[in-house]
């Protein structure tokens, strides 16, 4: 990609009360509905009990 590139962003908020209710599959499920939509993980932190997962795609 170039240099003026455009970016849009999005973050995911995984928290611990979603940790019981999903399995490794729903989440990648989650994620490859996203890839197909343009979207790209750049970055996972763990926050406290919360994952926030860092997505991007141009514009």
């Amino acid at each position: 990609m170039s240099a003026t590139t455009q970016w849009e962003y999005r973050t995911l908020v995984i928290n611990q009360r979603m940790w019981g209710n999903y399995k490794s599959d729903d989440f990648d499920a989650q994620l490859v509905r996203l890839g197909m939509q343009g979207w790209e993980l750049v970055n996972t932190v763990a926050a406290g009990f919360s994952f926030l997962m860092f997505l991007k795609r141009p514009r």
